[in-house]
């Protein structure tokens, strides 16, 4: 009986002592430090990593123009109306493709029918009290097509906007933009340059520290574009009255602004 008791005792303190070995040999936690660069970017460092961002801007000359705009009809009936409006959009149609203009890249994009009413004040006085209310009668429809079209020969823009005045239409708005070859073609030089410099800047900070970068574990990426606008209203004149009064419209393009940017976290050693 004794001699099982002493086992039982040694046991334990055995296993005690392997705990008490294990917890002393692991390793102390170990916390995150943070790391701000003076040009206004952070680094975040946890154990042997280093995240940092790195960013790329380019201006660009647009290579698309998009031109929308509208034709309103009205006539006391919604056929009359509608047959109105469609012949004033054959017309502007027929001369955009008379310029060139490729059929795909005409494009309807908002088509309205509503009942026009004009409000009346009725007073019957039949009887000894007055009844007056308000009413509302219809008195015809109003008709709006709007359509977009897309312009590759940035320079002709002027041109097509001249056109769609001439036939009848009116201009909402310019966009000034890059087709999509384009935008894949910079997005992959903004991306690689980006991502240069999230590298550069992490071996500048594991050279400072005594170290050096290895393998990047972590990657993500952004990019933004943003077309130029153009409305008729920013003016304060339309652009029907303005090419009117001009007769030819010129188009200053400018640049757009295209950027990207790549966070990623290195190790290092």
């Amino acid at each position: 009986m004794d001699d099982k008791i002493y086992m039982v005792v040694l046991v334990l303190v055995l296993l005690g002592g392997f705990y008490l070995v294990s917890v002393s040999q692991s390793p102390a936690p170990t916390s995150p430090v943070y790391v701000n660069i003076q040009n206004g970017s952070s680094v975040y460092m946890e154990h042997n990593t280093v995240s940092t961002n790195g960013e790329a801007l380019r201006y660009v000359e647009p290579d698309k123009m998009t031109v929308s705009f509208s034709v309103e009809t009205e006539d006391r009936s919604a056929t009359d109306a509608q047959d109105e409006n469609a012949e004033k959009i054959n017309d502007i149609t027929t001369a955009l493709k008379a310029m060139g203009i490729k059929e795909e890249d005409i494009k309807t994009t908002y088509y309205y029918v509503n009942v026009k009413r004009e409000s009346h004040y009725i007073c019957e006085n039949d009887s000894d009290r007055e009844d007056c209310y308000w009413t509302y009668i219809n008195v015809g429809y109003q008709v709006q097509h709007t359509v977009s079209v897309d312009v590759y020969e940035v320079d002709e823009g002027g041109d097509v906007v001249d056109t769609i005045v001439d036939e009848g239409g009116e201009v909402d708005y310019i966009s000034l933009g890059l087709k999509k070859e384009t935008q894949m073609e910079i997005k992959k030089d903004l991306l690689a340059e980006a991502a240069e410099n999230a590298k550069d800047k992490a071996e500048a900070i594991a050279e400072g520290l005594g170290t050096h970068v290895t393998n990047a574990l972590y990657i993500s990426e952004s990019y933004d574009y943003y077309p130029s606008y153009y409305r008729s209203y920013d003016y304060g004149v339309g652009y029907a009255e303005a090419a009117y009064d001009s007769m030819e419209t010129s188009i200053s393009t400018g640049t757009i602004e295209v950027t990207a940017s790549v966070s990623a976290t290195f190790e290092i050693q």
